[in-house]
């Protein structure tokens, strides 16, 4: 029995939901917003999860990650598990609600598209709103207790400029730009490698350099790089050296700023940014020194009493800047809490989803984007893992 859809419109409301529940902003209350997303999934869903024959190994990895839980004899901490299953219970609805229905992945690949050009126009919009006209914004008091200028709750915009432009970077409706490029970039790579449209690429090129975000910008360039070499140096038409001087001048302006930020966080106003995630990053190796096998489990309250004893000294931030001190650090966070085992099937798992081709590519993208970003264990990056053990139909790859 296929599953029955209300609308395209509703679909696709269920995967911006998934995104939003992956970056978005602080003052969006996550374990409402994933409820109603689990709940409006499975009723989309309708007898679909009873087909076990293409999800049945989506429950094998459910089974090891509750085996490897229950075996931490120490974790007695309910509702961090009951969150982490809730995002990949609600990935695997989603991925089944694709899977079931015609278009397969090719439906997956659209809505996505058209859900990313919204984003990345928006963020447009978003750096216009917030550099000229300022005035307009009002700020608001996030979960974490911090606060930011925000419009209509869409447009937002942190009060800091740490930056050598003095611009304000967009975070629209994501909690700063630099998780706003990972969903760019993505839709940079839709409209380059799979719909080949020039106008979209020139837009998503546009949203993602007013982030200004170092990571988004190498991301960026690996983008160009790899479809410099897939397309134009392989295409023999009379337009083939128009199109590499084309995309040369459109490589510049990302290197200049690429090496501009380097510099500004190496010895400018940004230097901490980059003394913050060598914190992270070498806080959370220290963690996983010692929980190699099982990790720490999904506890923050775990993670900040750890991070206190085996913190990295050789640091410049201060004490009220590590105390309860969140990772930056996905790829970190990832091996700390589930363990090297786990955490490496993770990222092979990663590797081989089904959803986007161009494997290396795709993964790439998103190895650099966890890097920097810790939404390791939100529903659209679980989405990507989860694909990779299912099997598609071959009429809808």
């Amino acid at each position: 029995m296929h599953i029955i859809y209300k609308s395209n419109f509703q679909r696709r409301c269920l995967l911006f939901s998934a995104i939003l529940l992956s970056g978005g902003q602080l003052f969006i209350n996550r374990p409402i917003l994933l409820s109603v997303l689990a709940i409006l999934a499975i009723t989309y869903a309708k007898g679909s999860l009873l087909k076990f024959k293409r999800i049945n190994s989506l429950f094998f990895i459910v089974l090891v990650i509750t085996i490897e839980w229950i075996l931490r004899i120490d974790d007695h901490i309910f509702m961090p598990i009951l969150i982490r299953y809730l995002n990949f219970f609600s990935a695997v609805i989603i991925l089944v609600i694709y899977l079931n229905s015609p278009g397969g992945i090719l439906l997956f690949r659209k809505d996505l598209y058209i859900i990313l050009f919204w984003i990345s126009l928006g963020a447009i919009i978003n750096f216009i709103i917030a550099n000229f006209f300022s005035s307009v914004f009002y700020t608001i008091n996030t979960t974490d207790g911090s606060s930011i200028n925000s419009l209509f709750y869409i447009f937002n915009y942190h009060e800091s400029v740490a930056n050598q432009y003095n611009l304000v970077r967009p975070d629209f409706v994501f909690y700063e730009p630099g998780v706003l490029q990972i969903y760019i970039n993505i839709f940079l790579y839709l409209s380059l490698f799979i719909y080949n449209n020039k106008k979209n690429s020139l837009i998503a090129l546009i949203s993602v350099f007013f982030t200004l975000s170092t990571t988004g910008i190498i991301i960026t360039l690996i983008i160009l790089i790899f479809f410099y070499f897939k397309f134009i140096i392989k295409n023999n038409s009379k337009f083939k050296i128009f199109n590499i001087i084309i995309l040369g001048l459109l490589i510049i302006p990302f290197f200049y700023l690429l090496s501009q930020n380097i510099g500004d966080k190496l010895n400018g106003e940004a230097i901490g940014s980059s003394i913050a995630r060598e914190y992270d990053f070498y806080t959370g190796l220290e963690i996983i020194k010692q929980y190699p096998i099982l990790g720490i489990g999904f506890d923050h309250a775990r993670y900040i009493s750890l991070s206190g004893v085996n913190y990295y000294s050789d640091t410049l931030l201060t004490g009220d800047s590590i105390e309860d001190r969140p990772s930056s650090n996905g790829l970190i966070n990832l091996f700390y809490s589930i363990g090297i085992f786990l955490g490496s099937l993770y990222l092979f798992l990663l590797y081989r989803q089904k959803l986007l081709p161009d494997k290396i590519l795709i993964f790439i993208i998103m190895l650099l984007s966890l890097f920097g970003e810790s939404l390791v264990f939100t529903p659209f990056f679980l989405l990507f893992v989860c694909s990779s053990s299912v099997i598609f139909r071959l009429n809808n790859q």
